[in-house]
């Protein structure tokens, strides 16, 4: 398995990556569009795509069942790839650069390398999968938490046991030297 990207362990930080994303996204593509930098479809295409991958680290910083998602693994996958091409580049050529996020102001090298963590997360749990790895995880991790909640809570004892008192000893046989 390959080493965890910066930032890969802070789901919910992740998740307000990915809605950044998008809302950068539904901010500036219409002007993209009149200045003919992308096609109308193809802004259509970039805020589907963008939405469901926040829409999917939503649920998973929040621990909630995955919602249908508007978007292929692949679609969302590809879409990853070319962000993380576009923020390594801009944080390259302005390294001080800030982004908000939330209401915190932060490096935008560092947004750009928690947009790599996301592309980390969605490459396939396995070879021959389809499912981006985040996706196996949180499921797994839905059903244990389900299952966790089903089971009987056990007792707790406030008061420890006595322990056993040990068997008595053999008698001691005495060895004769001759």
């Amino acid at each position: 398995m390959t080493a965890h990207p910066p930032y890969a362990d802070d789901w919910a930080a992740l998740a307000s990556v990915a809605e950044r994303l998008r809302d950068d996204r539904l901010r500036d593509d219409p002007q993209h569009v009149a200045n003919d930098r992308l096609t109308a479809q193809q802004a259509a295409d970039r805020a589907r795509r963008s939405t469901a991958l926040a829409q999917q680290w939503r649920a998973i910083a929040d621990r909630k069942p995955m919602p249908w998602l508007d978007a292929s693994e692949a679609e969302i996958r590809d879409d990853l790839e070319a962000a993380v091409a576009a923020t390594a580049k801009r944080a390259a050529s302005d390294p001080s650069r800030l982004v908000q996020l939330g209401r915190r102001d932060v490096p935008y090298s560092a947004f750009a390398k928690a947009v790599a963590a996301l592309s980390w997360w969605q490459r396939p749990y396995r070879d021959g999968a389809t499912m981006p790895l985040i996706v196996f995880i949180h499921s797994v991790n839905q059903i244990m938490r389900a299952e966790q909640a089903a089971r009987p809570s056990q007792p707790e004892q406030s008061v420890k046991p006595a322990p056993r008192p040990l068997p008595p000893a053999p008698p001691l046989r005495q060895a004769a030297l001759i």
